[in-house]
């Protein structure tokens, strides 16, 4: 192996020096919450993907992270950038059977399509010209291709047994060279497998024809594999070290065998970049390969991270990128020192309750505050009062006993029965009613309020109705159904619940608290989750649904009346999923779908930087809570955004189409 610098290594001393960006050239936004699972290059760019659903795109030259977006509420397990187009395809899964190819254009943040796969997706890559994407593993198959615009599965093409690690085309897209990393049929000889070190393959197709026009021996097991040089050469790693191999003929060319199998690798044009570890030490090496086919060292570093950091991924756009399995990414500069990229925290708020002039939200944090409904009422530099109310994690609005206080809310908790539930008003006057009577032996599921009373699920389904003006009086009405999961009153007779058909149980149930009648609906599903009444007297329920051997997750809308009918359905079972109507217009939001409105034609909601999580109808437009803690007004008819407040430690920041105020908090 030849080496163009000295043999001596150069040791550089690892300085996390954080680099700001003055607020006026750059918006800072937040970096990953969990693992970084893959990074790509685009332009000038990094954009990372991770186990959050999210990808971050992060500037090199300012040294920061500077949009943030949530493509699924799943694992993201792999990313590539095609080559012309600002799309990327991603690889996703729920870990759990769920897997997925989707590609996404980055820059309008649209998905332009999803492909299910019953098993894993192993690999994926796009073809030079990014006419088709290239996987591997989908529907168990070897080798599956795309087309890239579409998502039409344009062929499953015949080829050996074996797990394609590495894929590419010719510029013309006309030959597909593969590598197999085990190929146990291809020796004749027994003996001479046994003993050879070439167990993997290369493989030449004609794509065209669909037929393999070359198949060469090539080492096994090659991890991390990689083209470089014109793609005459494959570079990658087992248990021999660092192998640099004839991409032609599969031929051992040159190997390291100082490079741990836990190393990672990064094309770099006419090179590569390798970061070996071992015994706590990092080394980066930059490899070329000369005419004779030898591994050449242009750059050795020693990199001292600590200990604790595990660099996870590796990259390189004019610098080189690590990613930490700690959510953080580093650059190397021309000075040889590691700078993490900057990342402004954002808090997120988790709950959200809306009464007639005013808006009730949690932080994870566990602080409680209240802002305008309406958006236009926050000014700049407005202070906020905030208070730390961490025992309770949801709100429900109930009629204001005292209209001159200000809208009421309720906060109460279930995880357990040791904090009792409160009202606050919306100037943060607490009212000493005990709500301990709310309590038995079981933490509660859900509270509803509405026609001048309250309604209180446990999760042992014993439900109770109370009137707000007689609290803290026994309850007007009580009902047991074991495994009921959800209750709401629909109007000033009656309330409905969903419940388990476990025990032959209908799955909703309408009862006249006033009476105690009770109407059973029938439906063939597994459960009814969650349900919802609009101010028009639709009904909305959320159910669980098994077909084709599959859970699905359905909206049903109901009525007294009429038959149950089936509005929306997804294809699994959702994680998050809320409904709410404004103007009558009914809305969802479910998991990777995003919300939208259901009318005549399905209207998207205009996007948050996270997917949302729950819905309110107001009068006048929507209000959506994302999963990174924005709170979005929509237009009620076409979804589009009207305002988006957030917060972080210190500030509020309130953003429209003309302007963008912030302000304040003040710890009460």
């Amino acid at each position: 192996m030849k080496k163009y610098l000295p043999k001596k290594l150069f040791c550089v001393f690892l300085l996390f020096s954080f680099f700001t960006v003055p607020s006026s050239t750059l918006d800072i936004t937040q970096g990953h919450r969990g693992k970084i699972t893959a990074l790509a290059n685009i332009g000038k760019n990094i954009i990372s993907a991770g186990e959050d659903g999210f990808i971050v795109i992060w500037n090199t030259a300012q040294r920061a992270a500077v949009e943030r977006f949530q493509l699924t509420t799943d694992r993201i397990e792999a990313i590539v950038t095609h080559p012309q187009r600002e799309e990327i395809c991603i690889t996703e899964t729920d870990g759990i059977g769920s897997y997925k190819i989707s590609v996404w254009n980055y820059t309008f943040k649209k998905k332009l399509f999803s492909v299910n796969s019953a098993d894993p997706v192993t690999y994926i890559n796009y073809s030079a010209g990014g006419s088709f994407i290239i996987a591997a593993g989908f529907n168990a198959s070897f080798l599956a291709l795309f087309n890239s615009k579409t998502g039409e599965l344009v062929s499953i093409p015949e080829i050996p047994a074996g797990s394609v690690t590495l894929a590419a085309t010719g510029r013309g897209e006309q030959i597909m060279m593969l590598y197999q990393s085990e190929n146990k049929n291809y020796f004749n000889n027994e003996s001479l497998l046994e003993n050879s070190q070439y167990k993997g393959q290369l493989l030449y197709m004609d794509l065209e024809s669909g037929s393999v026009s070359g198949r060469f021996p090539a080492p096994e097991n090659l991890l991390n594999p990689l083209l470089f040089g014109n793609n005459r050469f494959l570079a990658g790693i087992n248990s021999k070290g660092l192998l640099l191999v004839n991409a032609v003929t599969g031929e051992i060319l040159d190997s390291a065998e100082n490079i741990e199998m836990d190393a990672l690798l990064y094309a770099s044009g006419e090179g590569f970049y390798c970061l070996s570890r071992k015994n706590n030490t990092s080394i980066l090496y930059h490899y070329t390969a000369d005419r004779n086919g030898k591994l050449v060292i242009h750059r050795q570093l020693t990199l001292p991270f600590e200990t604790a950091i595990h660099i996870n991924q590796l990259a390189y756009n004019e610098n080189v990128v690590f990613a930490s399995a700690q959510s953080s990414l580093m650059l190397l500069d021309e000075q040889n020192r590691i700078i993490p990229m900057a990342t402004e925290k954002q808090t997120r708020i988790t709950e959200i309750a809306a009464g007639e002039r005013t808006a009730a939200l949690l932080t994870e944090n566990g602080d409680l505050f209240f802002i305008p409904l309406d958006y236009n009422l926050l000014k700049n530099n407005d202070t906020l009062i905030i208070k730390n109310s961490s025992n309770y994690t949801r709100i429900t609005t109930i009629p204001s006993l005292f209209p001159k206080a200000g809208d009421q809310f309720l906060l109460w908790q279930t995880a357990n029965t040791r904090f009792t539930a409160q009202i606050v008003n919306s100037n943060h006057i607490i009212d000493d009613l005990n709500f301990n009577f709310l309590f038995g032996r079981y933490p509660l599921r859900t509270i509803s309020a509405g026609y001048g009373n309250i309604l209180v699920l446990d999760s042992a389904g014993n439900l109770s109705v109370y009137n707000l003006e007689k609290l803290p009086a026994k309850a007007d009405f009580t009902y047991t159904s074991p495994g009921t999961n959800d209750a709401v009153f629909i109007n000033n007779q009656y309330l409905i619940l969903s419940r388990s058909t476990v025990g032959n149980n209908s799955p909703f149930l309408f009862i006249n608290y006033k009476t105690g009648e009770t109407i059973r609906v029938p439906y063939n599903i597994q459960t009814g989750i969650t349900t919802y009444a609009g101010n028009s007297e639709n009904i909305y329920v959320e159910s669980m649904v098994q077909e084709d051997n599959k859970i699905k997750t359905v909206i049903l809308r109901l009525s007294l009346t009429n038959a149950p009918v089936r509005i929306f359905e997804y294809q699994r079972e959702a994680i998050y999923l809320s409904i709410a109507e404004s103007d009558k217009n009914p809305a969802i939001a479910c998991d990777n779908e995003g919300a939208f409105i259901l009318g005549e034609k399905i209207t998207n909601f205009e996007r948050t930087p996270g997917l949302p999580i729950k819905l309110l109808g107001c009068e006048k437009f929507f209000i959506s809570l994302d999963s990174e803690g924005n709170v979005s007004w929509h237009n009620n008819k076409n979804g589009k955004i009207l305002a988006v407040f957030s917060i972080n430690s210190e500030q509020w920041m309130r953003k429209t189409n003309d302007i963008n105020i912030s302000g304040k908090f003040s710890r009460q």
